[in-house]
């Protein structure tokens, strides 16, 4: 580090005290997951819990190349103690993935209080600014599209679904990419989107996604899920809506599915229609001998 120049970044004085502070610097280093560590296991005495999701997120961006350089910190004080990064810094040493990361010394012990206090831009603002219509409805339901495509292609395990935040720029790249996403917001507002499933967000995710095997019987199948009209006993619609609807009314209670059950049984009774096949039950077993294999949607 020695051998790096730092740029002043500014002076912090206290008027009408004897102490002055010495002015914050930084300097941008390729930090190795041996430094991580060192500065996790040393020099990181007052910080908060590790938060699973946000670890998760910065270790899926390190393995899928997209480590932003964004002109955010990693901080220490002038005592050597870390004040930010532990997310950043785990993330690199769980990944063994080295990265460039901006460094601040100097940092004033008191600024620990206001560190992540401010209003976060989210995904639907991004989408708003980008010019996008009901940019909260979409980015829901972008979020989930994205992460069933993943789990489908091997990306990413099932029971991530949902809970692995999706980075601004990569929505927006994603969305661009997958425009006929926007055609789920016609079912937006619709009872079938409320009273079917819960999150809403995920029913518009699985349409989408479905429709990538074939538009008109996606169409078919969620107009039938939605509205219950013309089903009879044996119909995977009727057996799927009808499970569908009974976790929905035990949404308030602890006891509700994971996202990732609802979506497999989805596409479970998506093949069954698709084969024309009547069934009894819907079920996704995730352990035992007769443990499943994540369903793809034929």
């Amino acid at each position: 580090m020695s051998g790096m120049s730092k740029t002043k970044l500014a002076v912090v004085r206290r008027r009408g005290s004897k102490v002055e502070e010495p002015p914050i610097t930084a300097e941008e280093l390729l930090v190795t997951p041996d430094m991580a560590l060192e500065w996790l296991t040393e020099k990181n005495k007052r910080n908060r819990a590790i938060r699973p999701t946000r670890l998760r997120q910065y270790v899926d961006d390190i393995n899928r190349d997209r480590w932003a350089r964004t002109g955010e910190t990693i901080k220490f004080d002038p005592n050597g103690n870390l004040l930010d990064g532990q997310h950043r810094l785990q993330a690199i040493f769980d990944t063994g993935k080295a990265q460039l990361c901006l460094v601040a010394y100097d940092v004033p012990s008191s600024a620990f209080m206001h560190i992540d206090t401010g209003a976060v831009r989210q995904g639907g603002d991004v989408l708003s600014i980008a010019g996008y219509d009901s940019p909260k409805t979409l980015a829901a339901a972008s979020r989930y599209a994205c992460h069933l495509q993943r789990v489908g292609d091997g990306e990413m395990g099932y029971a991530s679904i949902g809970k692995i935040r999706m980075p601004n720029d990569q929505l927006l790249e994603w969305v661009g990419k997958h425009p006929d996403i926007a055609q789920t917001l016609s079912i937006a507002n619709s009872n079938a989107a409320r009273t079917v499933m819960s999150p809403p967000s995920l029913f518009r995710a699985l349409y989408w996604y479905l429709m990538q095997v074939d538009e008109n019987d996606a169409a078919a199948f969620f107009e039938a899920l939605g509205s219950g009209v013309g089903l009879v006993d044996g119909d995977p619609v009727l057996v799927l809506r009808n499970a569908l609807v009974s976790e929905r009314s035990k949404a308030a209670r602890a006891n509700t599915r994971p996202y990732w059950y609802y979506a497999a049984v989805t596409i479970k009774a998506w093949n069954a229609f698709r084969e024309g096949r009547s069934i009894k039950q819907l079920r996704f077993a995730t352990g035992g001998v007769n443990r499943e294999t994540w369903p793809q949607p034929k």
